[in-house]
């Protein structure tokens, strides 16, 4: 063996072992800032869009304070590998969200009052249908159809029972 072959080996060897140890930093790199990216994105996100699901539960607006720290304040979306995901995410937190929010909020506001006035007009032609001075019969006939009106709708009951009922909102 020559020098030059001696020499050409420990060139090789050295740019192979340079080459690996480059490999192996490079995965450990990027081991780290995905772990570092699901603390500070991902987790976040996931716990803000869970707790999202309760507050739809209770009927209250969906808060983003999460998005708002990863998208405006940091900055961070950007770190979202995956390209599909992000537009998803910026589309709902974009016009979606405000959009359901607006939607929600009606829903819990305007719609309830239609559903109570349509069963307060449904129980008034029905208490019509009854004879007029009430008999035992009657006023049991009436709470029956009180009961069948209210309980499916999930509401409390009926009040102003003898000046004519009408029905009330669980608040």
């Amino acid at each position: 063996m020559s020098l030059v072959e001696t020499l050409v080996r420990v060139a090789v060897g050295s740019v192979l072992g340079f080459q690996s140890s480059l490999g192996a930093q490079n995965f450990l790199l990027r081991r780290q800032q995905s772990e570092a990216d699901k603390e500070r994105i991902y987790s976040p996100l996931y716990d803000e869009i869970a707790g999202g699901l309760e507050l739809l539960e209770k009927h209250d607006s969906l808060q983003t304070p999460e998005w708002d720290r990863i998208s405006k304040q940091d900055h961070l979306t950007y770190r979202i590998g995956d390209a599909v995901l992000q537009k998803d995410l910026r589309q709902f937190y974009g016009p979606t969200l405000p959009l359901f929010n607006l939607k929600e909020g009606l829903c819990t506001s305007f719609y309830p009052a239609l559903v109570v006035s349509d069963l307060n007009g449904r129980l008034r032609t029905r208490r019509q249908r009854l004879p007029s001075p009430m008999s035992r019969g009657a006023r049991k006939q009436l709470a029956g159809i009180c009961r069948e009106i209210c309980e499916p709708a999930g509401l409390c009951g009926v009040r102003n029972f003898k000046q004519g009922p009408q029905i009330s909102r669980r608040e």
